[in-house]
């Protein structure tokens, strides 16, 4: 079984795994995920139930299309809101939708990206955002991600709103600060909402209780 849940901002995607366990209690039966989304973000996370968990890594490659919003002139430790502002810049001078879109468009394609430092990464064997908290210096390595399209669809100072359609791996908060970076400023992710993980839609997701239910009703397929 697998399960198109959408995550509220606020909580984590292991949030998410454990509140369908405790809405399906007593029943036991493996639950997974297909790629996490920060706390701060919302839309689709894929639960996968039973069996379903061996198809992880297929379903974690498949395209994902994001809305999301940046906040020029000031940066985050996280690239977030959950981090204080630690960095501020003048916004570009005269910027209009379609400069904007013309940074964008530099971003489209096999591009190198830097992971974000407050990240689930590995880095000596610690997750990267556990040295990143404890002040402990990160430079995480490089890596090429997939940018499919990347559209502004929104500008009203300092805030930029944007749809982009990426792969595997991608980081959004990377992105935002490159694009911030790119137009002679910094910037941080200010809201993101995953809208599809391949043919899975936000406007077709359930709630964490409405995935414990159904799971309950299909326990005897498990």
């Amino acid at each position: 079984m697998i399960l198109n849940v959408y995550k509220p901002t606020g909580i984590s995607t292991y949030d998410v795994i454990r509140g369908i366990k405790r809405g399906i209690r007593p029943l036991q039966v493996k639950i997974g995920h297909a790629g996490t989304l920060d706390p701060f973000a919302e839309g689709v996370v894929l639960v996968l139930v039973g069996d379903s968990t061996k198809r992880s890594s297929e379903l974690m490659a498949l395209r994902k299309t994001y809305r999301g919003t940046i906040e020029l002139g000031a940066a985050t430790a996280s690239a977030d809101p959950d981090t204080q502002c630690q960095e501020t810049s003048p916004l570009p001078a005269g910027l209009s939708i379609e400069d904007a879109q013309g940074y964008a468009d530099t971003f489209i394609g096999r591009i190198m990206q830097t992971p974000p430092v407050y990240s689930a990464l590995r880095i000596g064997g610690r997750r990267s955002y556990e040295l990143a908290r404890k002040g402990t210096p990160i430079v995480p390595e490089p890596r090429e991600v997939d940018v499919y399209s990347l559209m502004i669809v929104a500008y009203e100072p300092p805030l930029m709103e944007f749809v982009a359609d990426v792969g595997k791996g991608t980081y959004l908060r990377s992105l935002a600060v490159d694009l911030a970076r790119a137009m002679g400023t910094v910037g941080h992710l200010r809201r993101l909402r995953r809208e599809r993980i391949g043919p899975y839609a936000s406007d077709a997701a359930v709630t964490i209780e409405q995935a414990a239910a159904l799971i309950k009703a299909g326990a005897s397929k498990l």
